[in-house]
């Protein structure tokens, strides 16, 4: 996914109120955007 269809679908995400608490924000705006820009986010071992 591009990074500017992932920042729409975040925009229409948080238009619906989806991300309602700390963990909400983190697991599905956080993660999910470092992941797109190429953070290896799931690797634990660096």
């Amino acid at each position: 996914m591009k990074l500017a269809e992932h920042i729409q679908k975040l925009r229409n995400d948080l238009k619906e109120g989806k991300f309602t608490s700390e963990a909400a924000v983190s697991q599905g705006i956080l993660l999910p955007t470092l992941h797109v820009l190429g953070w290896p986010v799931f690797d634990t071992s660096i």
